[in-house]
């Protein structure tokens, strides 16, 4: 079996894409082609809710990272509540609005964070930031995929694809819930003196 939504960003960044796959494929009969299709138009989401984080992020600070994770966490209750509901049913049709909305969201909060972060730091600290910057992303990646997938694994024997498919994606609502409290510890917004050429401390302004 192949996982046609690897590849779809949104679905990678949040580790929710295996589950969804596994669900689409292997509950509901899709076949690859029809999983990628149904991922497919969360481009679109990707693209403009990086396009208005680059425009809006930084002039409105952590206000808006706040907002997208909420968009996010809607967004998660949102396909939870379209499996529940469409059950054995399910089309691409029903999926599309929902992974829209949550590739948006997601385009959006990854680029605030990524922006937020690099704001604080100097030029010369650049290489160092956006190392531990990617690999704070890979880990934090590795960590939904094992969180959701155990979490799905140990409920499809009880529960079902749906169900458990359902449940998993409530729990990463909840996880999303805890992220938007932890939006309050980001700085407002970047500062202006962060922008500011350095004074030249080479020389001096005193007169001759």
């Amino acid at each position: 079996m192949r996982h046609g939504d690897f590849n779809n960003p949104g679905s990678r960044e949040s580790g929710l894409g295996p589950v969804l796959t596994l669900y689409l494929q292997l509950g509901l009969g899709f076949s690859p082609v029809q999983a990628a299709l149904s991922f497919a138009p969360g481009v679109i989401g990707i693209v403009v809710g990086n396009a208005l984080a680059m425009n809006v992020a930084a002039k409105t600070g952590r206000t808006f990272v706040t907002v997208m994770t909420a968009v996010l966490a809607a967004s998660l209750s949102s396909i939870a509540l379209v499996i529940h509901a469409a059950g054995d049913r399910l089309n691409v049709w029903e999926m599309l609005a929902p992974i829209i909305f949550f590739s948006f969201a997601i385009g959006g909060v990854l680029n605030a964070l990524f922006g937020t972060a690099f704001a604080q730091i100097q030029p010369q600290q650049a290489g160092a930031a956006s190392g531990l910057v990617n690999t704070t992303a890979q880990v934090g990646q590795a960590s939904g995929i094992a969180l959701f997938g155990t979490v799905f694994f140990s409920l499809l024997p009880n529960h079902g694809y749906q169900s458990a498919t359902v449940r998993t994606f409530m729990v990463s609502f909840g996880v999303t819930l805890l992220a938007l409290l932890l939006t309050a510890t980001l700085p407002k917004r970047q500062r202006a003196e962060d922008n500011a050429p350095a004074p030249d401390r080479g020389t001096s302004s005193a007169p001759a």
